[in-house]
């Protein structure tokens, strides 16, 4: 009996603890009913500080997930081949000279207009492809 007395002024002295009645006072009313000196429709505050930190380590432990998450994300992208790009740069100048130079031929009569159409549109359509494959070995994404 000694013991429950302890407890009850233990919890009465705690920072936003309700205060309860007991004993002979109580019959009648029902145990645990506010104390008559608090005011009724006051506003009552109860501060779980163990729940708060909890729930504040957790909204930090998210947001810290949304910020860091981009910095440590490993893109599937492989690293281009220097071999393969001088390759290709090489072709895409040796396909644009040849489209000059099939200009320059049709400028001196060396090819007729429907000779130079089919000519120009073929070297067009390498040169192209040529550029589309630098896109995807550089990672760009791809030309309209």
């Amino acid at each position: 009996m000694r013991e429950s007395a302890v407890w009850r002024q233990l919890l009465a002295r705690m920072p936003g603890r309700r205060r309860f009645r007991t004993g002979k006072a109580c019959q009648g009313q029902g145990i645990g009913r506010p104390a008559a000196s608090r005011q009724i429709g006051a506003p009552q505050v109860f501060y779980r500080p163990v729940e708060y930190a909890v729930a504040l380590i957790v909204l930090l432990c998210l947001v810290a997930l949304v910020v860091v998450r981009p910095l440590i994300r490993v893109d599937d992208v492989e690293v281009p081949d220097e071999g393969a790009l001088e390759e290709l740069e090489a072709a895409k100048e040796a396909k644009y000279r040849e489209i000059r130079d099939a200009q320059l031929d049709l400028e001196m009569g060396k090819l007729s207009r429907e000779d130079h159409l089919a000519v120009d549109r073929e070297l067009r359509g390498e040169a192209i492809e040529i550029l589309r494959r630098l896109d995807e070995l550089e990672g760009k994404p791809p030309r309209a």
